[in-house]
C-alpha cells in the first residue's frame, strides 16, 4: 500500500471504529492531503458508512445478488 493509501485508510478506519482519530493518525493524514481534501474524505466515509447502514436495515443484498455470510438470521433477533 502506497504511504498516501494507508494513511485514509487508517484514518477511515479509526474514525469508524473508534468515532476518533489519533494525533499520529491525522498528522500522517495532512501530510498528503490539504484540509479541504480531508473534509471531503471524512464526508465521503460518512457518507458511505451510513448508506451501507440503511442497505443492511432494509435487508438489501449486496451488487450481484450476494449477500453477507455472517448476518444473524431473522429468528434471532430480538
Amino acid at each position: 500500500m502506497q504511504p498516501d493509501e494507508a494513511a485514509v485508510y487508517d484514518y477511515c478506519m479509526e474514525l469508524s471504529t473508534k468515532h476518533e482519530v489519533s494525533d499520529a493518525t491525522f498528522r500522517r493524514l495532512r501530510e498528503v492531503f490539504s484540509e479541504q481534501q480531508i473534509v471531503d474524505l471524512t464526508s465521503v466515509s460518512g457518507t458511505y458508512i451510513t448508506v451501507a447502514m440503511l442497505a443492511n436495515a432494509a435487508e438489501e443484498s449486496a451488487p450481484g445478488g450476494r449477500r453477507r455470510s455472517n448476518r444473524c438470521p431473522r429468528d434471532k433477533i430480538g
